[in-house]
């Protein structure tokens, strides 16, 4: 998963949001259900494939 500008594009579920060095991270399934997060309270489903938290 990779955030950019507020915007997160979905990983694989096999993807970690271990992020040491990061402010924000998540784990988020096609549904926009947050599975794991580090700074990241809500996320929202924007269109295939895109999320905005």
């Amino acid at each position: 998963m990779a955030a950019l500008g507020g915007v997160a594009l979905a990983g694989t579920p096999q993807a970690t949001a271990n992020a040491p060095y990061a402010q924000a991270a998540a784990v988020v399934k096609a549904d926009a259900t947050v599975t794991r997060a580090k700074g990241v309270v809500r996320v929202d489903k924007v269109d295939t494939g895109r999320y905005r938290d």
